[in-house]
């Protein structure tokens, strides 16, 4: 037989059950859902930016956290200025009867090339292809433009001391005038296996590279070359 007190607790029960405020308990909202859509608005600015193959890691959220299920479709957004690479925070929010916003943070890298030290280099060093070597780095960590081809620093000068393994970037480079005004040269001229050269005298400063205006020795004739390396000018 079922006594009085236990009839009152289970009736008490059932209509618990069938309430209202029962029948409406919020459902949970999926982190793997949040996770998911932050992952998908990030690649989708990837898409749009300059590095559109960068890799995307989500760091996934607290298990613990409790978050009512959402009625309306989420919506992610940037916390910052503006998309960039390195780690980042996506806003993912919630407007329904129970709003709710939530961050996730994501890492956004790019592998590059870089050109890096072989060893290290004093301030003022004339750079040459055997002081340096290429590598793939992530370019989100580097706070500087760095320098992604063994060319771009042929010639150039350190303006302070680099230790070895250091990115290279173009705010630590200066060209190097390799030409002075009155200074003797040599021109060269190739056509073929051949090669000719003669003495001529620069009328201007000029750095790697640089278009520059010199006479010709023997015949005093001003030609256009360009340099080619110290008091070196090619006549094309």
């Amino acid at each position: 037989m079922i006594s009085r007190g236990l009839t009152i607790v289970l009736l008490y029960t059932m209509i618990a059950m069938f309430s209202p405020t029962f029948a409406q308990v919020k459902t949970v909202q999926s982190l793997d859902a949040i996770e998911q859509l932050a992952y998908e608005y990030v690649l989708t600015l990837i898409q749009n930016s300059a590095y559109p193959m960068a890799q995307i890691n989500i760091s996934p959220l607290d298990k613990r956290l409790r978050l009512a299920g959402c009625e309306q479709p989420m919506q992610p957004f940037l916390r910052g200025k503006g998309f960039k690479l390195g780690t980042q925070m996506v806003g993912v929010k919630c407007e329904s009867s129970s709003p709710w916003t939530v961050y996730v943070s994501v890492k956004v890298m790019a592998m590059r090339d870089v050109v890096i030290t072989r060893q290290a280099l004093p301030a003022k060093h004339i750079l040459t292809e055997q002081d340096v070597v290429m590598t793939s780095m992530d370019i989100g960590q580097l706070r500087q433009v760095p320098v992604r081809q063994i060319s771009d620093i042929i010639g150039r000068q350190l303006k302070r001391s680099v230790a070895m393994g250091a990115v290279l970037s173009h705010s630590q480079l200066k060209k190097q005038k390799l030409v002075r005004r009155g200074q003797q040269v040599t021109l060269f001229a190739k056509a073929g296996s051949i090669q000719v050269k003669m003495a001529g005298i620069a009328l201007a400063d000029a750095v790697l590279g640089e278009k520059i205006k010199v006479k010709n020795s023997r015949s005093q004739r001003v030609i256009e070359g360009i340099v080619a390396g110290p008091n070196r000018i090619r006549i094309e």
